[in-house]
């Protein structure tokens, strides 16, 4: 059974964004037995407004107004559209592809957790994870863990599943950026003893929701 990565080449110049260029040329330059690397579907202004203010989506299009075109920390150019649409395409089609055929699915992309609904912050324009959990109950989900490995909390994340009740956020952190206080189906980790990183990890996914 093939793991599916959806590559997402971009080409900002802020390192996190060309990570997934790297490992696409890696894959391509040293294949690995049972990962079929695949381009997604870039997506669409209309996806992302389900998810994000309409005035912001239009910003970060259009690159006006700047300031809040630029409210992740990216200084905007007309090739950031491009970029974070393929991002979180793939993100999108990855939860789509595991749900569908063989269950496991990944995105070379970056660039998420922080984003809320009405404007950008720590280098992330869109939230990936929540479009892609929104698509993936569309898909037929009933609920979608969103397990969040990020060095820093995913403070966007928070914001924007409040309400959902299919959508459970497990945050699991070793740095206090973009903090928030857990409620309802929000569960948050911050780790300070790397001995207790893996075992936080086993405990809080028996926990998860079914």
């Amino acid at each position: 059974m093939a793991t599916r990565l959806t590559a997402t080449i971009a080409t900002h110049s802020f390192e996190t964004t060309r990570k997934s260029g790297w490992i696409a040329e890696s894959l391509t330059r040293e294949p690995i037995g049972g990962i079929e690397l695949v381009a997604p579907e870039p997506t669409s202004a209309a996806v992302l407004r389900r998810v994000h203010d309409p005035e912001y989506v239009d910003a970060v299009r259009n690159g006006k107004p700047r300031e809040l075109a630029e409210s992740q920390g990216f200084h905007w150019d007309p090739g950031l559209w491009e970029m974070v649409c393929a991002s979180n395409g793939g993100v999108i089609a990855a939860a789509i592809d595991a749900l569908r055929t063989s269950g496991v699915s990944g995105s070379l992309s970056s660039g998420l957790h922080h984003a809320r609904r009405v404007r950008g912050a720590g280098f992330c324009t869109f939230n990936g994870l929540v479009l892609a959990a929104r698509a993936a109950l569309d898909a037929g989900a009933r609920t979608v863990l969103i397990l969040d490995l990020d060095a820093h909390c995913g403070g966007g994340t928070y914001e924007l599943i409040q309400g959902d009740e299919r959508i459970w956020q497990m945050d699991v952190s070793v740095d206090a950026f973009d903090c928030y206080e857990p409620l309802g189906n929000n569960q948050l980790e911050l780790i300070h003893d790397a001995s207790r990183y893996q075992p936080t990890i086993e405990r809080r996914l028996t926990m998860a929701p079914a």
